[in-house]
């Protein structure tokens, strides 16, 4: 009897396991302030000298922003003061760090060593009629980086969350009618973030500070198979036999964790 049971409960999972996706998605919708506008699918901070965009849908959201000089002079962005700030805890766009490269070659003989691989930090092994050698690069992280005229920059280093949040209001592993959204307000939002820049003109030592803050106003848990859908790839009005996958919710406003699947029979719903 003990058996039988066995054998119904190991059918009824591997008939719904085969049943469930293999991934999960939780979407998070933000709102940002209202100087921040939506513009050809990027959202758009604007001033009289600069122009910061934003696109946050991305695996854990992107706030890294591109910083447009509108000006017919330099603009100096300065890293050391502005911050990625989020539930109220700062972190500094500069962090005091030195990014290194390396490299390997061969030269044919110890003669080949020159001033210039003295300057790059060159060490060289000889053995016999050939040496091997390496060299490494060193480049210090700057305080303040110059936005030349008419040009834009692009600052990624931050994202907005890697932790999946858990609401009685959301099943974790939705079906389709199951599908819900938490939704919330600025008060009482899991997540309030902003990015603090700091930028001067060229003759002036007087910095200009602009924030661009955003809260997560709706949070809604998918399944692979309602995030996804295809469509015929299009080129130059010309339309091609493939298809290609997009995400249904994928919009600048928005970001998402992707989750694997749980067990079926656990005991915990949200």
């Amino acid at each position: 009897m003990k058996t039988k049971n066995l054998l119904i409960l190991t059918a009824i999972f591997a008939l719904t396991s085969s049943c469930m996706p293999d991934f999960y998605y939780q979407v998070y919708r933000t709102n940002p302030d209202e100087e921040i506008e939506t513009k050809s699918n990027t959202l758009v901070y604007e001033d009289q000298y600069c122009k910061v965009t934003y696109n946050l849908w991305q695996q854990n959201g992107n706030i890294g922003f591109v910083f447009y000089n509108k000006t017919n002079d330099d603009l100096n962005l300065n890293l050391d003061e502005s911050f990625f700030i989020i539930n109220e805890m700062a972190y500094p766009y500069y962090q005091n760090r030195i990014f290194g490269t390396a490299s390997n070659f061969q030269l044919s003989s110890a003669s080949n060593y020159t001033y210039l691989d003295y300057l790059l930090n060159v060490k060289t092994n000889t053995v016999g009629a050939t040496s091997s050698s390496e060299y490494s690069v060193s480049r210090i992280e700057r305080k303040v980086l110059t936005v030349p005229s008419k040009t834009s920059i692009k600052i990624a280093e931050f994202s907005i969350n890697n932790e999946l949040i858990r609401n009685c209001d959301l099943y974790k592993y939705p079906k389709k009618k199951e599908i819900k959204t938490a939704a919330f307000n600025k008060s009482n939002s899991p997540l309030v973030f902003s990015n603090r820049i700091s930028y001067s003109l060229e003759n002036s030592s007087e910095p200009i500070e602009i924030e661009n803050s955003f809260y997560v106003s709706g949070i809604t848990n998918y399944p692979e198979n309602e995030m996804f859908d295809t469509k015929d790839e299009e080129f130059c009005g010309e339309k091609s036999v493939n298809e290609i996958r997009y995400s249904k919710e994928e919009v600048p406003n928005k970001f998402y964790i992707k989750y694997p699947a749980g067990n079926s029979f656990s005991s915990l719903k949200h």
